[in-house]
């Protein structure tokens, strides 16, 4: 078992493909690549999802709400999943039968099962989670270039901070090339 503090795009892919059914798929796409935490996801409505604007309306803390964009393959699973359902909750739990959502604890443990399936477990040892999918949803959007005003805003600031303190120093090695390449000859000095 090979823990991890992150999951690379190829090891979220491997978690993805080994989750049994399009629901915990969806758990772990929604989390990996949105950066919702599992109350937001909870939370989610059908009606939440804009299909046409290809937006999520997350409920957060304290009622907060953020419009996060959605890639469209998310897209097209989620209107698979969805069917013709207009209203209830968006994930729902396969514990209750009806259209009850699915719990927090539900999250954590089909992310968990996918991880283990796949060979992988939080740095901490235990089951991998929706904290680790978060910093994976961080660190993949900074190295593929994404503004960190724009991942502040859909992850918040604490989830950044952490993330960031996960990066290896091996992954910083890059920060004086790409500081002089955007600052270095911009505002020169005397």
């Amino acid at each position: 078992m090979q823990k991890v503090s992150y999951l690379t795009p190829k090891q979220i892919r491997e978690v993805l493909d080994i989750a049994p059914t399009v629901r915990d798929q969806l758990v772990i796409e929604l989390v990996s690549r949105t950066g919702l935490t599992r109350l937001e996801l909870v939370s989610l409505d059908v009606s939440d999802i804009d299909f046409e604007k290809r937006f999520l309306r997350a409920k957060g803390k304290f009622g907060r709400e953020r419009l996060l964009p959605l890639p469209s393959d998310t897209l097209t699973r989620l209107h698979v999943y969805i069917g013709s359902r207009k209203a209830g909750k968006l994930i729902r739990s396969q514990k209750s039968k009806g259209t009850s959502g699915i719990s927090a604890k539900e999250i954590n443990s089909i992310i968990t099962k996918a991880g283990r399936a796949a060979g992988y477990q939080a740095a901490s040892g235990k089951g991998l989670n929706s904290y680790v999918l978060r910093y994976s949803f961080v660190i993949n959007s900074l190295k593929a270039g994404m503004s960190v005003a724009t991942i502040r805003y859909i992850v918040g600031k604490n989830t950044l901070r952490k993330a960031l303190d996960l990066i290896p120093e091996k992954d910083l090695s890059g920060i004086q090339a790409d500081y002089e390449e955007h600052i270095g000859g911009v505002v020169p000095y005397g």
